[in-house]
């Protein structure tokens, strides 16, 4: 600001102000971050022994990792107005030992048990075992599954010596407002929202485990069918904030992991209730979150006279359950809803999603056609209290309060890709695709933000928003 105190800065004729001038009263900003990954990895593996459906393997290794990340702030001290401030820090060890055991059991059963233990020096240790089986009960049927537990250490954002902080405009609620005489203490002012990592946070920790079934009744068609069961616990998640104005102006008990930091006293009203300066929420475990659901696939293959062939390929999932516990014990289900409307950025969670490709061999030629599917969802999120309960209970409502668009959902999405190739010769071949060939659009999403505000939802339709396009390629081997 000295060349405003001095006088040196041109107001009248702003352009005539030299560059080094204009420097000195808004300076750049920049800042080096830096990410170190260091890993030694150490493996060996060999066959045991004999079993009645072969040789038993065995597979052994360790690792020593060092970790680090050093983000530092934009914005030290606050030079700069409007700039919020964060910053992430932190460094550590890690050292494991793993070990896995290929056991053909019989000709029909195979087993494969396998475990890690890895030490962290900011989280502790933890052991990760896993077995998987699969049982060949004739040549056409088959059955397999797993169980596995596992863990993730929190990242440096999360336990380092880290913090986020920004800024927004509050004003005071009325009666607070009164009780200050309406003076110039309540006028709007900024207030900091501050997001502090925790070094005491734990692990989040998961089980899961599948059961499927394998079918090939015929040489050219196979079927399997898996179902999966994951929960993980001590979810890691930043404090919720959002009821810590209103408990602070009713003097009500913060949620966990949430302090609100008073201002200093209104000077003509020194006995009144402080304003907040400061709302400062921290990570914590406090969820535990459950997924169930079906994987499919079916694949069909025939050969023809002339070196034709055809193949078919049908993909798709279905999720039963994505429900997530709360820290209080109520729980919140996401299926077929545009939540977790937090954490997805407004994507939601739809409930099915499929592909079915067909390809067509003859001799050089190749073309396949591949229809991709995302099911609808209900314009509605658990997590930010928004249910459908009754028309204005929706993510988007028109100025009236009702819902919008009417149906508070969003249809389902799908597009055709259409994708080819012709081989002249070992080296030489051409490409060519229509992408979107039917050229969908994709559905109105008034409620998704990811997408800028444009309407439609760019995790599940963004190749609506593209459109139909067209690719031609060549490929050249040497």
């Amino acid at each position: 600001m000295d060349a405003v105190a001095k006088g040196t800065y041109n107001f009248a004729n702003p352009s005539a102000n030299s560059a080094a001038i204009r420097s000195a009263l808004a300076p750049g900003y920049n800042k080096t971050s830096t990410s170190d990954l260091d890993t030694l990895d150490l493996s060996a593996n060999r066959e045991l022994w004999d079993l009645p459906g072969g040789p038993m393997g065995l597979g052994i290794g360790a690792q020593i990792r060092h970790e680090a990340q050093n983000d530092p702030t934009l914005n030290p001290n606050f030079e700069f107005q409007g700039l919020g401030n964060a910053q992430t820090k932190g460094s550590r060890e890690v050292s494991g030992i793993y070990a896995e055991v290929d056991m053909p059991l019989l000709d029909s059963l195979e087993v494969d048990a396998s475990g890690r233990f890895d030490h962290y020096t900011d989280a502790g240790n933890n052991f990760s075992p896993k077995i998987g089986f699969k049982y060949k009960a004739t040549d056409w049927l088959a059955f397999r599954g797993t169980y596995s537990k596992g863990f993730r250490a929190p990242s440096f954002a999360e336990n380092g010596s880290s913090s986020t902080q920004g800024f927004v405009t509050h004003t005071p609620p009325p009666a607070f407002q009164t009780a200050h005489g309406n003076d110039a203490y309540v006028l709007p002012y900024s207030l900091s929202e501050y997001t502090l990592a925790n070094k005491n946070i734990k692990p989040e920790k998961a089980r899961s485990f599948t059961f499927g079934v394998v079918l090939q009744p015929t040489s050219w068609l196979n079927a399997s069918v898996d179902y999966y069961n994951i929960k993980k616990t001590n979810n890691i998640v930043a404090a919720d904030t959002s009821s810590a104005l209103a408990n602070y102006y009713a003097g009500l008990p913060q949620a966990p992991g949430v302090t609100v930091i008073p201002d200093l006293p209104d000077p003509d009203h020194p006995g009144a209730l402080a304003r907040p300066s400061e709302i400062i929420g921290s990570y914590l475990n406090a969820n535990s979150l459950k997924t169930t659901g079906i994987d499919v696939d079916l694949q069909a293959h025939f050969e023809f006279a002339n070196n034709w062939q055809y193949i078919s390929e049908l993909t798709g999932t279905q999720i039963f359950q994505w429900k997530e516990t709360l820290a209080d014990g109520s729980t919140q289900s996401y299926v077929g809803t545009q939540g977790p409307y937090n954490l997805s950025s407004g994507a939601g969670t739809p409930r099915s999603r499929a592909s079915w490709s067909n390809t067509l061999v003859a001799g050089p030629l190749t073309v396949t056609g591949t229809l991709y599917y995302t099911s609808g969802y209900k314009e509605i999120a658990a997590d930010v209290g928004t249910l459908g309960l009754y028309n204005g209970d929706c993510l988007s409502t028109t100025p009236g309060g009702l819902n919008f668009p009417s149906s508070c959902s969003v249809g389902a999405f799908y597009d055709f890709d259409l994708t080819g190739s012709y081989a002249f010769n070992d080296h030489f071949s051409l490409t060519a695709s229509v992408m979107n060939a039917f050229d969908r659009k994709p559905p109105f999403d008034p409620a998704n933000y990811a997408g800028g505000g444009l309407n439609y939802n760019p995790t599940w339709s963004q190749a609506g928003l593209v459109g139909r396009f067209y690719n031609l390629g060549v490929k050249v081997k040497f």
